[in-house]
């Protein structure tokens, strides 16, 4: 089984049963976080077998590369002395010896692949790890904002086993943005109040109107304020205009 086999494997096991249990999305967090903190030693125990597996290919390598050299050193040897048929023997053994230093060769080649790909899944899982507390805080925080909006983070199981930390942290991000468009739908779908005020103060003011209406009607005749009439009160002003332009004319 590959490394991130494995490790999907381990993460699994816990967030699965956590997720679909509809737990405090603060413990499958928490879960998922340690999960990967799991998911990274895994790792790095694969790593420490891979290197293990290389030098080993590298040393068998390198045993059948000297047993080769010697071989052929044997076989001028041979050829010095003129035993042509040990010469012969010799370059056999030399190219068996060949045949499996090749081979270890590309072996080790294979093990260098394979440690690449190791290290730079456990750097990846490293800043993924430095990443989850603050990712960890803005999705509760989201969680917390939505609910008080009136969203409501349902439970509902996946349709799929949790693969690994990084998909519970999406699956309970994704909890967490349904509650936040829940919110803002039933934010939409309430009634939205009238704005009365205008009606109110026309109200108010018919009100007082009338009752000033009733005061004056209820006020005896002789309180009453006389309307002078148009042509008095014309006069009056002509009178004062006319004064006007005496004095100025002094």
């Amino acid at each position: 089984m590959g490394i991130f086999s494995r490790i999907s494997k381990v993460l699994e096991s816990n967030l699965t049963a956590l997720v679909e249990r509809a737990e405090d999305p603060a413990k499958v967090l928490d879960q998922a976080i340690e999960d990967m903190k799991e998911g990274r030693e895994e790792a790095r125990k694969a790593i420490i077998d891979a290197k293990t597996e290389l030098r080993l290919s590298e040393k068998r390598r390198d045993v059948a590369q000297k047993e080769a050299a010697d071989l052929e050193k044997k076989a001028m040897k041979a050829l010095e002395i003129g035993d042509e048929g040990l010469a012969r023997r010799l370059l056999e053994a030399k190219l068996t010896a060949d045949q499996k230093a090749a081979a270890e060769d590309a072996v080790v080649e294979s093990h260098n692949a394979t440690l690449g790909q190791l290290q730079a899944a456990e750097r990846d899982l490293d800043q993924r790890l430095r990443e989850m507390p603050a990712r960890r805080a803005t999705i509760l925080a989201r969680k917390a904002t939505a609910e008080a909006r009136g969203g409501r983070i349902g439970s509902g199981k996946g349709q799929n086993a949790v693969a690994g930390a990084l998909e519970a942290f999406g699956r309970i991000e994704e909890k967490v943005t349904r509650a936040e468009v829940e919110a803002e739908v039933r934010s939409d779908l309430e009634p939205k109040p009238i704005d009365l005020r205008a009606l109110d103060k026309a109200a108010t003011d018919d009100a007082l109107k009338a009752l000033k209406a009733k005061m004056t009607a209820q006020l005896p005749a002789s309180t009453a304020p006389a309307a002078a009439p148009a042509s008095s009160t014309h006069s009056a002003v002509e009178d004062s205009l006319a004064a006007l332009k005496a004095k100025l004319a002094k």
